[in-house]
């Protein structure tokens, strides 16, 4: 039987797991690390590398694993993605969701401004709530969402999704 009316929309989607990032990688001394405005100018970003996630060991779209790229000097990554937001007032009340797999200590921003952090990892996609209300962090047009991975040890590798979602 058809519907009188369409559903109202509660989720809306800015980016699925397995899309391509900027990245860097880096050793271990600060003169390996990025400028300080790494997560928002695109002048510094915009001359990175680019690859689909999952990014590092675990899926291999960065580091190669037969060589073993980060036991020889790669300390860190740090991945952003722009993604644009069309009407911030219509979603500013939802929340910001994502799938997110991480290893290890992760820094999220959105905007330069930090959404999350984790000091170890997790074991494949989970589900987070980044912030309460989408427009405390979100702009019409572009946004940026960064992430900085540091490696403590073992394995390493970064996905995610980004969308927001009404309660």
């Amino acid at each position: 039987e058809a519907i009188d009316e369409v559903p109202e929309i509660t989720t809306q989607y800015f980016f699925n797991t397995a899309s391509e990032w900027y990245y860097m990688t880096s050793g271990y001394t600060d003169e390996d690390f990025p400028a300080d405005d790494w997560m928002t100018n695109a002048e510094v970003y915009g001359t990175w590398e680019t690859a689909n996630a999952d990014l590092g060991q675990k899926g291999s779209n960065v580091w190669d694993t037969s060589e073993d790229e980060f036991a020889i000097g790669n300390k860190g990554i740090w991945a952003v993605k722009e993604f644009t937001v069309e009407d911030v007032e219509a979603i500013a009340d939802w929340s910001l969701m994502t799938s997110m797999f991480f290893d290890d200590n992760i820094h999220v921003y959105i905007n330069g401004k930090e959404v999350f952090t984790h000091a170890t990892w997790n074991n494949g996609h989970e589900l987070y709530k980044l912030v309460e209300e989408a427009g405390s962090v979100l702009k019409d047009g572009t946004n940026v969402i960064a992430a900085h991975l540091w490696q403590g040890h073992g394995g390493y590798a970064f996905d995610m999704s980004l969308y927001a979602t009404a309660d």
